[in-house]
Protein backbone atom coordinates (compact mmCIF):
# COMPACT_ATOMS: atom_id res chain seq x y z
CA UNK A 1 0.00 0.00 0.00
CA UNK A 2 3.18 2.19 0.73
CA UNK A 3 4.26 1.82 -2.49
CA UNK A 4 1.25 2.60 -4.43
CA UNK A 5 0.59 6.17 -2.48
CA UNK A 6 4.44 7.00 -3.33
CA UNK A 7 3.88 5.99 -6.82
CA UNK A 8 0.25 7.89 -6.65
CA UNK A 9 2.55 11.31 -5.27
CA UNK A 10 5.17 11.05 -7.88
CA UNK A 11 2.71 10.68 -10.68
CA UNK A 12 0.76 13.53 -9.56
CA UNK A 13 3.72 15.87 -9.39
CA UNK A 14 4.72 15.11 -12.58
CA UNK A 15 1.39 15.55 -14.40
CA UNK A 16 1.56 19.01 -12.18
CA UNK A 17 5.06 19.91 -13.60
CA UNK A 18 3.76 18.88 -17.25
CA UNK A 19 0.78 20.86 -16.96
CA UNK A 20 2.50 24.12 -15.54
CA UNK A 21 4.71 23.63 -18.65
CA UNK A 22 4.05 26.00 -22.08
CA UNK A 23 4.50 23.20 -24.65
CA UNK A 24 7.00 24.76 -27.56
CA UNK A 25 7.25 27.87 -25.02
CA UNK A 26 10.92 29.45 -25.90
CA UNK A 27 12.73 32.07 -23.72
CA UNK A 28 13.74 34.37 -26.38
CA UNK A 29 17.68 36.36 -26.08
CA UNK A 30 17.31 39.56 -23.45
CA UNK A 31 17.74 42.12 -26.22
CA UNK A 32 15.03 40.75 -28.26
CA UNK A 33 12.86 40.90 -25.45
CA UNK A 34 14.07 44.59 -24.99
CA UNK A 35 13.24 44.76 -28.72
CA UNK A 36 9.61 43.74 -28.61
CA UNK A 37 8.76 45.47 -25.45
CA UNK A 38 9.87 48.87 -27.13
CA UNK A 39 8.01 48.30 -30.01
CA UNK A 40 4.69 46.59 -28.29
CA UNK A 41 4.57 48.12 -24.39
CA UNK A 42 1.25 47.63 -23.68
CA UNK A 43 1.57 43.76 -24.78
CA UNK A 44 0.18 40.80 -22.59
CA UNK A 45 0.33 37.05 -22.36
CA UNK A 46 3.58 37.18 -24.65
CA UNK A 47 4.45 33.51 -25.74
CA UNK A 48 7.68 32.92 -27.59
CA UNK A 49 8.67 30.21 -30.37
CA UNK A 50 11.95 30.12 -32.52
CA UNK A 51 11.55 27.70 -35.97
CA UNK A 52 14.01 28.25 -38.82
CA UNK A 53 13.17 31.06 -40.17
CA UNK A 54 13.26 33.44 -36.79
CA UNK A 55 11.56 34.41 -33.70
CA UNK A 56 7.38 34.59 -33.13
CA UNK A 57 6.12 36.01 -30.58
CA UNK A 58 1.93 35.72 -30.11
CA UNK A 59 0.56 37.94 -27.38
CA UNK A 60 -2.31 40.30 -27.00
CA UNK A 61 -1.78 44.06 -27.24
CA UNK A 62 -5.19 46.58 -26.78
CA UNK A 63 -7.83 42.96 -26.79
CA UNK A 64 -6.45 41.81 -30.09
CA UNK A 65 -4.29 38.77 -30.66
CA UNK A 66 -1.38 39.65 -32.49
CA UNK A 67 1.89 37.63 -33.68
CA UNK A 68 5.06 39.13 -34.10
CA UNK A 69 7.64 38.40 -36.11
CA UNK A 70 11.44 38.79 -36.07
CA UNK A 71 14.50 37.56 -37.97
CA UNK A 72 17.20 35.78 -36.15
CA UNK A 73 19.13 39.12 -36.36
CA UNK A 74 16.37 40.94 -34.01
CA UNK A 75 14.80 42.43 -36.38
CA UNK A 76 10.74 43.31 -36.44
CA UNK A 77 9.75 41.56 -40.17
CA UNK A 78 5.70 41.86 -39.52
CA UNK A 79 2.36 41.60 -37.48
CA UNK A 80 -0.08 39.62 -38.37
CA UNK A 81 -2.92 40.98 -36.48
CA UNK A 82 -6.75 38.97 -35.66
CA UNK A 83 -9.19 41.80 -36.28
CA UNK A 84 -12.92 40.82 -35.62
CA UNK A 85 -15.44 41.10 -38.29
CA UNK A 86 -17.20 44.38 -36.41
CA UNK A 87 -13.43 45.94 -36.87
CA UNK A 88 -13.18 45.50 -40.38
CA UNK A 89 -13.64 48.57 -42.85
CA UNK A 90 -17.55 48.55 -44.11
CA UNK A 91 -16.17 48.63 -47.59
CA UNK A 92 -14.17 45.65 -47.26
CA UNK A 93 -17.01 43.31 -45.92
CA UNK A 94 -19.60 44.81 -48.83
CA UNK A 95 -16.86 44.11 -51.51
CA UNK A 96 -16.66 40.51 -50.20
CA UNK A 97 -20.29 39.88 -49.70
CA UNK A 98 -21.16 41.41 -53.00
CA UNK A 99 -18.12 39.74 -54.92
CA UNK A 100 -17.78 36.16 -53.34
CA UNK A 101 -21.45 35.36 -52.87
CA UNK A 102 -21.22 31.34 -51.51
CA UNK A 103 -17.69 31.74 -50.01
CA UNK A 104 -17.15 30.73 -47.05
CA UNK A 105 -15.20 33.49 -44.49
CA UNK A 106 -11.92 31.79 -42.70
CA UNK A 107 -10.54 34.65 -41.27
CA UNK A 108 -10.43 38.08 -40.98
CA UNK A 109 -7.04 40.16 -40.04
CA UNK A 110 -4.32 43.03 -40.62
CA UNK A 111 -0.84 42.78 -42.14
CA UNK A 112 1.37 45.33 -40.94
CA UNK A 113 5.24 44.59 -42.38
CA UNK A 114 7.67 47.48 -43.37
CA UNK A 115 6.56 47.03 -46.85
CA UNK A 116 3.02 46.47 -46.75
CA UNK A 117 0.07 47.26 -44.56
CA UNK A 118 -3.38 45.71 -45.54
CA UNK A 119 -6.15 44.29 -43.80
CA UNK A 120 -6.85 40.71 -45.07
CA UNK A 121 -10.17 38.65 -45.64
CA UNK A 122 -9.30 34.58 -46.13
CA UNK A 123 -12.14 32.77 -47.51
CA UNK A 124 -12.47 29.22 -48.93
CA UNK A 125 -14.57 28.83 -52.43
CA UNK A 126 -14.94 25.99 -54.83
CA UNK A 127 -12.70 24.21 -52.33
CA UNK A 128 -9.80 26.81 -52.60
CA UNK A 129 -8.28 29.06 -50.35
CA UNK A 130 -7.86 32.61 -51.24
CA UNK A 131 -6.77 35.73 -49.38
CA UNK A 132 -8.37 39.07 -50.41
CA UNK A 133 -6.91 42.42 -49.75
CA UNK A 134 -7.47 45.88 -48.90
CA UNK A 135 -5.86 49.07 -48.14
CA UNK A 136 -6.55 51.11 -44.82
CA UNK A 137 -10.18 52.40 -46.29
CA UNK A 138 -11.47 48.76 -46.79
CA UNK A 139 -10.66 49.22 -51.13
CA UNK A 140 -10.11 46.07 -52.84
CA UNK A 141 -6.25 45.65 -53.57
CA UNK A 142 -6.19 42.44 -54.78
Amino acid sequence: MTRFWIIACALVCFTTYLKAQTRGAYSPPTSLSHVFEDHFPDAEMASWKKDASGYEVTFVNHELKMTAHYSFSEVWERTDIEVPLNMMPAESMAHFRKNFPGATLLKTGYLDAPEARYYKIDISIDGRRRQLRYDDKGVFIK
